[in-house]
């Protein structure tokens, strides 16, 4: 019994750290915070892979930004509006 509960502990926790990684993660690039917290916490290390992957990218540089960045802190250069994600 306390193998299974030890097992329990693990698993909702790291579910958990999952959850906060992709929020915070997804929050610092202006995406909805709540939405990646409950994907990681289901889905775990995708969840953290999703919200890394959110945001929009540099014209120039192509490294992931906040999503209403007008200049990129990796090159100093301006951000078109019309810049997709």
């Amino acid at each position: 019994m306390d193998a299974l509960f030890f097992l329990f502990v693990i698993a909702v926790g790291s579910a958990c750290f999952c959850g906060c990684a992709a929020a915070s993660i997804a929050s610092s690039r202006g995406e909805h915070a709540g939405g990646f917290f409950l994907f990681g916490l289901i889905g775990g290390p995708f969840g953290i892979l999703a919200a890394c992957t959110s945001g929009k990218k540099c014209p120039h540089c192509f490294s992931r930004i906040h999503i209403k960045a007008r200049v990129c802190p990796r090159c100093q250069r301006e951000i078109p509006a019309e810049a997709g994600q």
